[in-house]
């Protein structure tokens, strides 16, 4: 299952440059193996001759080796830290404007690693047993600009972003019509005296309103608080 992901300039370019067709230029990282020669053929084929399929023992992005549409990488009997690792990612995002996906993942891994390789801008994950025109449909769509995940994954991000979205609104909703005006006035700038001023209150009841609406919507400052009313209000 694969979500939308917005298209590179890279995709874009390579598109407008080729209209009747891109040539891709993809390189598979792995051990030079029968497995990887295969899959390089079995790719080829599938792909009707529009890409080039390069087998790289080694990989880094200089330059030179970051000219790649995408970089297939091989993580077969790798546990995560040990992809981490060899991607030389670490606790990072993917720093690089370099399409990366990953294949012979052990699906035992689970969908914690998939919610990590998002995180750290993998556009796609293959398991080892992943069948062929399904490895290929998703090849496919990560060159069209989206991610590769699976139905599971999918599924449960959404659902954490709509109980995200949904506590915002439900934050919002429980502040008081006098807490959304005084959080209007904090982002327009007003300061506690102005706010005293304009409401005719004091200003230990400015401090007591603003105390509770930083409680209610989960933020420690002014700028916090700014920002939040500026995307949710």
């Amino acid at each position: 299952m694969q979500a939308e992901l917005k298209t590179s300039s890279k995709i874009k370019d390579k598109q407008a440059l080729e209209p009747n067709g891109a040539h891709w230029r993809i390189g598979l990282v792995g051990q030079n193996t029968f497995q990887n020669r295969l899959l390089k053929s079995v790719l080829n084929e599938g792909m009707k001759q529009n890409s080039d399929f390069e087998i790289l023992e080694q990989w880094s992005c200089s330059d030179e080796a970051c000219t790649f549409d995408l970089i297939l990488w091989d993580g077969y009997s790798m546990d995560a830290n040990t992809i981490w690792f060899k991607l030389n990612l670490g606790g990072a995002p993917n720093p690089m404007d370099q399409p990366i996906a990953l294949y012979n993942i052990d699906p035992r891994i689970g969908v914690a690693f998939e919610r990590q390789a998002i995180g750290k801008r993998i556009h796609g994950v293959f398991y080892t047993d992943e069948k062929p025109e399904y490895f290929l449909r998703g090849i496919k769509k990560i060159l069209n600009g989206e991610l590769w995940y699976s139905r599971k994954t999918t599924s449960e991000i959404l659902m954490d972003a709509g109980a995200y979205r949904a506590s915002l609104l439900s934050a919002e909703a429980m502040l008081t019509r006098r807490e959304k005006e005084i959080l209007i006035a904090i982002a327009s700038g007003a300061s506690n005296n102005e706010i005293a001023s304009e409401y005719f209150i004091s200003l230990n009841t400015v401090k007591s309103h603003i105390s509770k609406i930083y409680r209610k919507i989960s933020v420690k400052n002014r700028l916090e608080a700014t920002l939040w009313a500026a995307r949710y209000m």
